[in-house]
């Protein structure tokens, strides 16, 4: 606005100057034309200071096209001798970065391969560092594809998502044992399971079969458990489990892996033994008794389940008129007692009215009775 007011006032002086008629123009003395020319010119001196000043408040900014900036999101691990779009648009990011300065080939080759380990040395403690490395290897796995999208990935919104819950680090997992993998996924409606050994520099994928169905190559996604028999596994601390979507053999980008390592171990020998009752001891019916074990190689995981037999004056085993007589469930083994009040007319749930017992502990894991059982070594009594 303020040059918009200086230009109608230059033009305004100006036409002062030149629009005055012809005649009185001739009556105007030589004198007179200087003092009114001087005037002009110092009224021209004081707008071109006023100009400048305008100028120096608000300078002219220089309009630039905006140009979208490349953007990448790596899922895919890459190694070298691969091909392709996705090695493309590693050599782009590397280019990018600073690391890579050949042509764009999409082949994975010796340049791409050193490129890689400048990239992965120049951040070390986001690449190098969960895998306690100080030198870069040259692939592109998981930690190097997430350094590469927190710098140049598009960061797009995924609702599909596959999360590893367990196992998810720290445990040891025995050859022989079936273990429970688990997970939680959204919109995703099969996935395939891989063991993976990080125990040399580049990981090896082991295709992991479920117990349900050992012959399925895919695990149906929302049930997010799969029971797995460990077996034929070299002892290691350096496992993962990876789960990916599966699309009938195209490739997905939803996957997950455990967030640390966990180890495969040797059979450890586990055993359960009956303290208390042991035999000969005479409990009464409505009081409170403490049962007792000791426990070897159980864990927190493992389970017992508490339950008696009764017998005949004679020792021959008397049955129950309906359930089994349980007298607890799935209670963490580890715990190794169990207080126990027994009902009243406890002995009216059988046949006969018994004359002895004994008093049996087995092991479960989940909802599965393993070959871990025990038994009061001779018989007690339970009296009214």
């Amino acid at each position: 606005m303020r040059k918009i007011v200086f230009v109608i006032s230059f033009l305004a002086i100006f036409g002062f100057l030149f629009n005055f008629n012809l005649p009185n123009a001739k009556a105007i003395t030589v004198e007179e034309l200087q003092a009114r020319i001087a005037e002009i010119q110092a009224l021209i001196a004081k707008l071109q200071q006023q100009l400048a000043q305008i100028q120096k408040e608000a300078p002219v900014t220089e309009i630039k096209e905006e140009v979208p900036a490349w953007c990448h999101d790596f899922y895919q691990d890459l190694a070298e001798g691969d091909k392709g779009n996705e090695v493309k648009a590693l050599q782009i990011a590397l280019q990018k970065d600073g690391v890579y300065k050949k042509p764009i080939t999409g082949y994975f080759g010796p340049l791409t391969l050193t490129a890689v380990m400048n990239f992965q040395v120049k951040y070390p403690e986001d690449v190098l560092a969960p895998w306690g490395l100080i030198k870069g290897t040259g692939y592109v796995g998981r930690t190097t594809r997430a350094k590469l999208n927190e710098l140049y990935g598009c960061k797009k919104v995924v609702e599909k998502f596959i999360t590893v819950t367990s196992p998810n680090g720290g445990k040891g997992w025995e050859q022989g044992e079936i273990e429970t993998i688990t997970w939680r996924s959204n919109k995703v409606e099969r996935v395939e399971i891989s063991l993976l050994d990080y125990s040399s520099e580049e990981p090896k994928y082991i295709p992991v079969r479920c117990i349900e169905d050992p012959l399925a190559t895919n695990v149906y996604a929302p049930s997010g458990r799969c029971n797995w028999l460990i077996h034929n596994l070299k002892e290691g601390n350096k496992y993962k489990i990876s789960i990916k979507e599966s699309l009938l053999g195209i490739p997905s980008i939803i996957s997950d892996e455990s967030d640390n390592y966990f180890s495969i171990i040797p059979p450890v020998e586990k055993s359960l033994t009956v303290i208390s009752p042991n035999g000969g001891e005479i409990w009464k019916m409505g009081n409170t008794y403490r049962i007792e074990w000791k426990t070897k190689g159980l864990t927190d995981e493992h389970g017992v389940y508490i339950f008696v037999y009764a017998y005949d004056v004679n020792k021959n085993r008397i049955y129950e008129k309906g359930q089994p007589q349980n007298i607890v469930e799935r209670i963490p083994a580890t715990r190794e007692y169990y207080d126990w009040k027994i009902p009243l007319n406890f002995d009216e749930e059988f046949e006969i009215s018994p004359t002895y017992y004994r008093l049996f502990i087995r092991v479960t894991i989940g909802l599965k009775e393993l070959p871990i059982l025990d038994s009061s070594d001779d018989y007690f009594r339970i009296v009214k």
